[in-house]
Parts: C-alpha cells; sequence; structure tokens
C-alpha cells in the first residue's frame, strides 16, 4: 500500500512540475528468487545484480562477457536472461507453483502492487521490469525508477525502494523496522526546467508585420510605451509558421497585420491561449490588448 502511496506522490510530483514520466517498478525478492532458480551461488548473487543492472546500457554479447568473469556457467546465463526478458504476467504463470521463497514473495508483493496501481489509475505511468536493480544491496523488496516518458535522458530523475533490514542493522536491537523510500533527482530535474524555460518566451505581444514594417514598429513603440512586452517577427516567416513559432514559445497574444485590415485602419488580435480571435481598430487597440493580458 505504501509503494502504492508513494508511486502517486511521484505522479502528482512531475506533473506539477509540467512533466510526463514512467515509472519502471520490479521486487528484489523477485529478482533474487530468479537468481536462485537457476542455481547460482549465493555469494555471486549480488555481483549478478551488479550486472544485470546495467542490462540496458549492454549488447547481449557484453552482458554474457560479464557473467563470465563471474564463472557462469552457460546454462545459467541462458536461464537467466530468459527469466529476465519475461513480462509480469508469463513470469507469474511460470512459476506459480514455485517453492522458492524469494520468487514466491516477489510475485505476491507484486502481483498485490499491480492491483493498487490499477485500482488508483496509474497504470499508464508505470511499467514492470524484471531487470531493474537499483545496485545497492539493502533493498529488500519492491524498487522503483522514474524516467522521461519521451526518452529524452536516459538517466533516471528518481527512484526508491523498500528496505525493511536497514534500521534494524543501523539501530542493532533485534527488532525490524520495515521502510520504503523515494528520492528526486534535484539535479536532473533542475537540468530538465532550466532547459524548458529557455524555450518559454517572457514576450507579452508578437507582432506579425506581413510586409508592413514600419506600421510594425509604431506598433511596438506604443505597447512597450504602456509596459507591455513586444517582440516583431522579422524573418519574413509565413503567416502558419510564424504562428507555430509563438505558439512554441508561449507567447500569449499575437498582432497580425493583414493588407486588408489595415486599409480599413484595423489589426487583429490572435489569443493563443484560448484560441481565438478578434479585429480592432488601430486607435484604441491598448485597450484590448491591456485586457486580455492583465
Amino acid at each position: 500500500m505504501i509503494e502504492a502511496e508513494l508511486i502517486s506522490i511521484f505522479v502528482e510530483g512531475y506533473k506539477k512540475l509540467g512533466m510526463d514520466v514512467i515509472i519502471k517498478y520490479n521486487n528484489r525478492k523477485l529478482m533474487n528468487g530468479i537468481i536462485e532458480i537457476c542455481d547460482i551461488e549465493s555469494k555471486k548473487i549480488n555481483q549478478v545484480i551488479t550486472i544485470i543492472d546495467k542490462k540496458e546500457k549492454l549488447t547481449k554479447e557484453e552482458l554474457i562477457q560479464e557473467f563470465n568473469k563471474l564463472q557462469l556457467k552457460e546454462e545459467q546465463i541462458d536461464k537467466m536472461i530468459k527469466y529476465l526478458s519475461m513480462e509480469f504476467n508469463n513470469l507469474n504463470k511460470l512459476f506459480k507453483d514455485t517453492t522458492n521463497i524469494n520468487l514466491k514473495e516477489g510475485l505476491n508483493e507484486i502481483k498485490e502492487l499491480n492491483n493498487y496501481i490499477s485500482e488508483l489509475n496509474l497504470t499508464e505511468y508505470v511499467t514492470f521490469s524484471a531487470t531493474l536493480a537499483r545496485g545497492q544491496e539493502y533493498y529488500t523488496g519492491t524498487i522503483f525508477e522514474v524516467y522521461v516518458a519521451d526518452g529524452s535522458i536516459k538517466s533516471s530523475i528518481g527512484g526508491g525502494g523498500r528496505y525493511d533490514n536497514m534500521i534494524g542493522e543501523f539501530i542493532n536491537d533485534g527488532k525490524k523496522y520495515p521502510a520504503v523510500g523515494v528520492s528526486f533527482g534535484l539535479d536532473v530535474i533542475f537540468e530538465i526546467l532550466k532547459d524548458k524555460m529557455k524555450k518559454i518566451s517572457n514576450i507579452d505581444v508578437y507582432i506579425i508585420p506581413m510586409n508592413n514594417n514600419i506600421t510594425a514598429l509604431k506598433i511596438a513603440n506604443q505597447l512597450r510605451q504602456n509596459d507591455i512586452k513586444v517582440e516583431i517577427e522579422m524573418n519574413n516567416l509565413k503567416l502558419k509558421k510564424a504562428l507555430s513559432s509563438a505558439n512554441e514559445t508561449q507567447i500569449p497574444l499575437v498582432i497580425i497585420l493583414g493588407e486588408n485590415e489595415l486599409k480599413e485602419n484595423k489589426l487583429i488580435i490572435k489569443d493563443m491561449r484560448n484560441n481565438f480571435q478578434i479585429t480592432e481598430d488601430i486607435d484604441d487597440f491598448i485597450d484590448t490588448i491591456q485586457e486580455l493580458i492583465f
């Protein structure tokens, strides 16, 4: 239940930052159980997990080479790669009658977590990954990592998991203190947001001259005298491309100086946020602009 709540917090937290994310999750008991049923010695399990954690960055050949360094047999490697490539439902079906305690408990814990994820409508934000390891040895159950959904950044931007033994081992009082924790990757989040802010303009009004440059400059001066931040399109972009540029940089208002409108001493004001436009007299358009902005 706690893991499900923390996944919800991840989803809501990154939403408030305007970031689309995908949360990968796994269970260390499940991973340990898979390694154990491949008949790998217990003293090598942590080393094997460290290699599995690199799986996304290695080719299959490189992965096998790493396992060979631990002197694993070909049969052990093949079985392990096969199981770690399976979806959870297939693993659950294959090992439903397993007698391996770690594997059994890991499967049951993931099944319970999946139920919470489904009931909380979080399915679109999460994906099971049998190779997710989060290298630290202290994890004892569910683990998760957060990634940007579009894959533009390969490293995780958050993560966490269950570590039921750490506090008890630290205090050394013979008691067990169940614990789950997550962290947000502040450095990488900051870099993502900084990059996004570069793309967001602080301009209030974008003027598209349509070859009426002198009028554009006069209107820009009027707006600036009223403390309105203005940018004029000066690259002779076609209207559609100029509007697209304003939209991408989130400029709220666009003034279009169309030839026909200017003949009638008018101009077009387009509200990019609410997707509507109006035609105003050039002599009294400032009030309309101020109302739309403020």
